[in-house]
């Protein structure tokens, strides 16, 4: 029996030897192997991507923006000044418009503005709770609710009294570039959480706070404008994947890319 144990231990560590013996010899190879595929996918990848960098926009618009080719350096100088021009123009029309196309309406002080906001918000909290009081009573319906009167915004759009709002829709983002680099402003959501948003009037916010810290106290850029900018370069922006526009500022030019959000997003 003892003999018959040896045998069996002497058996097993046969057995054993030879599977670690099979693994290191299978090793080595399939290293090799593994590391010629890589090599290989590697020059690819590198290929691939510095193809990709070379036909970027990207990399095209600093180009442009940095080359000291004394071509780039002309064009450069011709699109600063045709777009000085083009927004001196802009304002002039928008005066013009101001002053004859659209009826004046009432001047209100920065004071009374603030005291007529103030106003409109109790209100509206006044008719909000008094909604929601109603919905506790059991003879509340949907069509009690939609009976109310409808309240206005500040934007003239209607809202019913529910806190409910009806308009033209915003158009959405789901991505922005400003000269190239990703911009991302955040919000608070309904839970209180900090969470990302790209819009218009973030990114408008963006370029007047560079513009301001380089000196230009007076920039009133607007989203409204950069909405006016992207609907002029491509009136089917938003079906588009991208569109790019400038904006000169007084103390830099911005090169914007958006990405309108799709449907399915």
């Amino acid at each position: 029996m003892t003999s018959t144990l040896r045998d069996s231990t002497t058996q097993h560590k046969s057995t054993t030897y030879r599977k670690d013996h099979i693994m290191s010899t299978l090793l080595a190879p399939l290293a090799e192997a593994i590391s010629t595929i890589a090599a290989d996918a590697n020059r690819i990848a590198s290929r691939v991507a510095a193809a990709n960098e070379k036909q970027s926009g990207k990399l095209i618009f600093e180009t442009i923006k940095t080359s000291e080719d004394p071509k780039i350096v002309k064009f450069r100088e011709f699109e600063e000044t045709a777009l000085a021009k083009v927004e001196a123009a802009r304002k002039q029309v928008e005066e013009y418009v101001k002053a004859n196309l659209i009826p004046a309406g009432e001047t209100i002080s920065d004071e009374e503005l603030e005291t007529l906001k103030s106003q409109h918000k109790d209100m509206r909290a006044k008719v909000k709770a008094a909604t929601d009081l109603a919905k506790m009573q059991p003879d509340y319906t949907e069509e009690w609710l939609k009976s109310l009167p409808e309240m206005l915004t500040f934007r003239g759009n209607v809202g019913k009294s529910s806190g409910s709002q009806t308009g033209v829709a915003r158009p959405r983002l789901s991505g922005v570039e400003i000269d190239g680099v990703n911009f991302v402003s955040t919000k608070k959501d309904k839970d209180g959480n900090v969470v990302p948003s790209v819009t218009f009037t973030a990114v408008a916010a963006e370029i007047v706070k560079r513009e301001k810290a380089a000196g230009n106290k007076d920039c009133t850029l607007t989203a409204a404008d950069l909405f006016a900018a992207a609907e002029a370069t491509n009136s089917d922006w938003r079906n588009a994947s991208s569109v790019e526009f400038s904006y000169a500022g007084k103390t830099a030019n911005y090169m914007l890319t958006v990405f309108p959000q799709q449907a399915s997003e």
